[in-house]
């Protein structure tokens, strides 16, 4: 049992040690992130419903749709410096392809489902924090899709 325990310690320093070393893709790729990400996947996009479809293109760099059908809400945003954080997170910079607004994000992944737990912009402005919304109000856990 103790051989177990240090195998698992010691693999899980070498993988935060490679994802230090590794490119925004491949930190995306380790962490899981690619494919389209639901609340209800069995129900289609909407406000109260988002979609989001994360992947990365041939140049490495790593993207973000939001499907909400909400046209002043819908739209890409580019993700980088992704870093595997304590506790299996993923911290990203978010820089939203039609605004230009730039927010730093930490995702967490529990059993196989993605939530944000922490969103601030480059003014200091809280987004999310602790897993929040400003008004307190949690934030969703998002399914990864089988898209067909």
């Amino acid at each position: 049992m103790r051989i177990r325990s240090i195998a698992a310690v010691a693999g899980a320093v070498l993988l935060a040690l490679h994802a230090a070393q590794a490119g925004d893709a491949e930190v995306a790729a380790i962490f899981g992130l690619a494919g389209t990400w639901q609340v209800d996947c069995g129900q289609p996009a909407a406000a109260d419903n988002p979609q989001y479809t994360y992947w990365t293109d041939a140049k490495g760099t790593v993207h973000a749709r939001l499907n909400m059908r909400v046209p002043a809400m819908d739209g890409t945003t580019t993700l980088s410096a992704l870093t595997l954080v304590a506790g299996g997170r993923l911290r990203m910079v978010w820089t939203n392809d039609k605004s230009g607004a730039v927010a730093t994000l930490t995702f967490a992944m529990t059993g196989g489902k993605l939530r944000s737990l922490e969103s601030v912009g480059t003014r200091g402005e809280v987004y999310v924090h602790d897993g929040k919304l400003a008004n307190g109000t949690p934030t969703q856990w998002f399914a990864r899709c089988v898209i067909e």
